[in-house]
């Protein structure tokens, strides 16, 4: 069961420390389509148009205050917009990678978002000619090789965990039964921004 923003500011105040896991509950608040099952443009291209057109949500500015308050250590996400990027927070671990970046396979050049998007529908390598990629995991697949050792790591030195999701994410948290707050997908973002201005 979700918690209130008075139950999460006061485990959060207890705590001292905590990371945020949060999937694509926060991203969707921001206008931000559900990540696919496939990398094919006809599909990306639009999403990517999508989240370079969204600003961060509630939950992203939370995120950024609950870190500048010196509470939060990280965010482990499995969305893969720029949105907690562009909120200015600081050690996000990304299971899905990123469409900050799309990748030649080819020649490993990489491309910003920004410029991608002027090259879709079927961007092209501008170092080999190349069909380019998105750097990401489509949905269902398995999370990119070291991105979960790392979130490991942040969520082992957290002493409390925020969670904003299920599948994957949920499964870092097994075996911290109390140590766990759970936001919900249901509104989270607002519910987690409430919070930080409770510890404020």
């Amino acid at each position: 069961m979700s918690e209130s923003a008075e139950e999460i500011a006061g485990r959060v105040r207890a705590a001292g420390s905590v990371a945020l896991l949060a999937g694509e509950a926060l991203a969707a608040e921001s206008g931000v389509p559900p990540r696919p099952d496939t990398l094919d443009w006809d599909v990306y291209g639009p999403r990517m148009r999508a989240i370079h057109a969204a600003r961060p949500g509630p939950g992203h500015l939370a995120a950024r205050a609950l870190q500048d308050g010196g509470w939060l250590r990280g965010v482990v996400t499995d969305a893969d917009d720029v949105l907690y990027d562009e909120a200015g927070v600081r050690d996000v671990v990304a299971l899905a990678g990123s469409v900050e970046l799309s990748v030649c396979p080819r020649c490993t050049y990489n491309e910003p978002l920004g410029c991608l998007l002027e090259l879709l529908p079927r961007p092209r390598c501008a170092a080999c000619g190349g069909p380019l990629r998105p750097d990401v995991v489509p949905a269902g697949e398995a999370p990119l090789d070291g991105a979960v050792s790392r979130a490991r790591e942040l969520v082992a030195g957290a002493a409390v965990l925020l969670l904003a999701g299920h599948g994957r994410l949920a499964e870092l948290c097994e075996g911290r039964g109390a140590d766990t707050i759970v936001i919900g997908d249901d509104r989270p973002g607002p519910r987690l921004l409430a919070a930080s201005e409770l510890l404020r």
